[in-house]
């Protein structure tokens, strides 16, 4: 995504914008926290920015804080060890992470994208060339190559599964997500350029936000799910 993120234009001036946590909602009485930032320059504002980003996460935080204990949401359960997974499987996954981030890019282009000058827009479009030359010749990001681990990790923390990379299903999902994260850069830039949405990975193809291939996909058993259900008859069985 862009950036700088919270930044909102309004014809001249700019605005922080940072969307209120769901849990926090009833509690600020609010969904979006909105200010004017108190300038016309897009410099200083991405300047200022940075400070009312935190200071946001601040009240958040803070505001969680006092919710009875009895309103705050549920914990996660806990992480599913992934150590293998099926070609399909593999597939969807990769499909998720693309579909969540186009939904995201254009959720973006809408609330604040929209409003960007044309040269604001031609700057963003060219930081995302660039990490997609980044990516594609395999350069390092705080530490770890772009090859995919950075996506793969990010993703499987959201989902709540535990991966070790030297595992067989990190190693099947890891160029699988480096071909994801290539196509949604490409479809990113589009979003940015005002252009028609390409599909340039052909594996890819009519993958889209709410598109009828994806609402169609098969949702069967997963690798781990027949693994456990392996060992659930050999229990019940009292097999070796």
């Amino acid at each position: 995504m862009p950036r700088q993120q919270g930044l909102l234009s309004r014809g001249t001036r700019w605005y922080s914008n940072f969307k209120v946590p769901l849990d926090l909602n009833a509690a600020l009485g609010k969904t979006h926290i909105r200010e004017s930032l108190g300038t016309s320059d897009y410099r200083e504002a991405c300047r200022k920015i940075a400070y009312e980003r935190a200071r946001a996460t601040a009240l958040f935080e803070n505001v969680r804080r006092k919710i009875p204990a009895a309103k705050a949401p549920p914990a996660k359960s806990e992480k599913t060890v992934l150590t293998a997974v099926a070609e399909r499987e593999a597939y969807q996954m990769c499909v998720r992470y693309l579909v969540a981030h186009e939904h995201k890019c254009k959720k973006w282009m809408h609330d604040e994208g929209r409003f960007l000058e044309p040269h604001q827009r031609d700057e963003m479009a060219a930081n995302v060339g660039w990490d997609a030359h980044h990516l594609a010749k395999g350069h390092e990001f705080r530490g770890k190559p772009l090859d995919g681990t950075f996506e793969l990790e990010a993703f499987l923390k959201a989902e709540n599964f535990e991966c070790a990379v030297t595992s067989p299903a990190f190693q099947t999902l890891r160029p699988l997500f480096l071909e994801a994260h290539l196509e949604y850069l490409g479809r990113y830039q589009d979003v940015i350029e005002r252009k028609e949405i390409q599909e340039r990975n052909p594996s890819f193809k009519g993958i889209h936000p709410h598109s009828q291939r994806v609402e169609e996909m098969a949702k069967g058993p997963s690798v781990n799910d027949l693994l456990a259900l392996r060992q659930k008859e050999i229990r019940e069985l009292r097999l070796s």
